[in-house]
């Protein structure tokens, strides 16, 4: 247990000052496909097409064009990929199903009820709509989002568990609202049915001027909710779901000229779940005022100056960023930690010595990280405290990821991606 101890506490501090232990490169061919991820070890997904089957990867296909896919990998050794078809004789119209696969094989899942869980079938209107599935041991639920009629192009949605009974759905660009709280699906092997009357939360997300509404792009949070499942000794002290961050992407729509500002929305979930506890939904919608409940449970940064690549870059209550333009303009590595423990030990060392260092505490007591620019009609205060970790050597990464003990630089080029 000593050793197990000391272990963590230097993987934690590795993470404070910025100190990698071990560096690997990693040069893989691929074909855009749009979807990727980033699970306990590499995996690559990608789309249905012509391509040369790279030697050193195991193809798990689903034959279709893939517009999404959700893993439960260590309880079910699952992939579930959201597919977008043409229809037959029907060239306007397009069907859209989940796969069920066991990842391991490629094969169809042996749980699985129905291998192919029919959605719904739409109108041709978008080539690739927005649409997300998630996966939580055996419950699943999956957002379509497809509005022609958007004010932007919104080629990306997401949704999050926050428990095993409630998740997190970014606001329609149409409809506009803010998040909302849903009843998840049934499980997934048994075959698909929407839910009946889903109870809705809404809290109220940051007031912006008339005409000029928040577009979610992304929303994010790892590692999700667990039950009945153990996880392995050597996975004791990974992250775990109950305090872990959720990164929510937004583009907000300016009042002139259609002019767009991105942001980064970080929610700490447990506080959160807490502002939820203290409502009754109920069959009505509830209101909660951004005052309410987001200064002390989110932050708002500003994604000017951070990548644009939308990946999850957050994990537990650690988040990593970088700035754009890096093959011509080299950046540092930014590591945000949420943890309070932490907030609280960095500020009183922080307080206690006058030297400089890389390391700072932002947001604690003071009214900082207020995002004053327009669309806002006022200045939007965010008091959740963090750490900020500001790397010494500079990096070419288009996008940095965190996974566990580990940081992820992706560079891309027009056939290969290094990691």
């Amino acid at each position: 247990m000593s050793d197990r101890l000391a272990s963590l506490r230097r993987r934690e501090a590795d993470w404070l000052n910025f100190t990698p232990q071990s560096r690997h490169t990693l040069t893989v061919a691929f074909d855009t496909s749009g979807v990727t991820a980033c699970t306990t070890s590499l995996r690559m997904c990608i789309s249905w097409g012509t391509y040369a089957t790279p030697s050193r990867w195991h193809l798990v296909e689903a034959v279709k064009p893939i517009i999404d896919f959700g893993t439960a990998l260590e309880e079910h050794d699952l992939i579930a990929m959201v597919t977008y078809n043409a229809l037959d004789g029907e060239p306007n119209m397009r069907s859209i199903e989940v796969v069920l696969l066991e990842f391991s094989t490629g094969h169809t899942h042996p749980l699985a009820a129905y291998p192919t869980l029919h959605i719904h079938d739409v109108e041709a209107e978008m080539e690739r709509p927005g649409i997300s599935i998630e996966i939580v041991v055996t419950l699943s639920c999956i957002v379509p989002d497809i509005s022609p009629q958007a004010p932007l192009d919104v080629s990306n949605t997401g949704i999050v568990f926050l428990t095993m009974n409630t998740i997190l759905i970014p606001p329609h660009p149409q409809r506009g609202g803010p998040l909302a709280r849903h009843t998840p699906h049934p499980t997934i092997f048994g075959g698909w049915r929407s839910p009946a009357s889903p109870a809705q939360l809404q809290p109220a997300r940051a007031r912006t001027a008339p005409h000029a509404p928040l577009l979610p792009i992304q929303c994010r949070g790892e590692p999700n909710p667990r039950a009945g499942y153990t996880r392995p000794s050597r996975a004791a002290s990974l992250p775990r779901a109950d305090p872990a961050l959720l990164h929510v992407n937004v583009k907000a729509c300016g009042v002139v000229h259609r002019s767009t500002c991105s942001y980064v929305l970080v929610i700490a979930r447990a506080p959160l779940l807490a502002a939820l506890a203290a409502c009754d939904p109920g069959p009505v919608v509830i209101g909660v005022s951004w005052s309410a409940w987001g200064p002390w449970c989110a932050r708002w940064f500003d994604k000017n100056g951070l990548s644009e690549h939308y990946f999850t870059t957050t994990c537990g209550t650690g988040m990593l960023a970088i700035a754009p333009d890096k093959p011509t303009r080299p950046a540092p590595v930014r590591v945000f930690d949420f943890n309070e423990s932490k907030v609280e030990i960095q500020q009183m060392l922080r307080g206690a010595s006058s030297t400089p260092t890389n390391v700072s505490v932002v947001g604690a007591y003071k009214e900082e990280g207020a995002v004053e620019r327009a669309p806002f009609a006022e200045p939007v205060f965010s008091r959740l405290p963090y750490v900020e970790t500001v790397s010494e050597e500079l990096f070419t990464h288009a996008v940095v990821l965190i996974n566990n003990a580990h940081m992820i630089g992706v560079q891309f080029s027009e056939a290969m991606v290094e990691i």
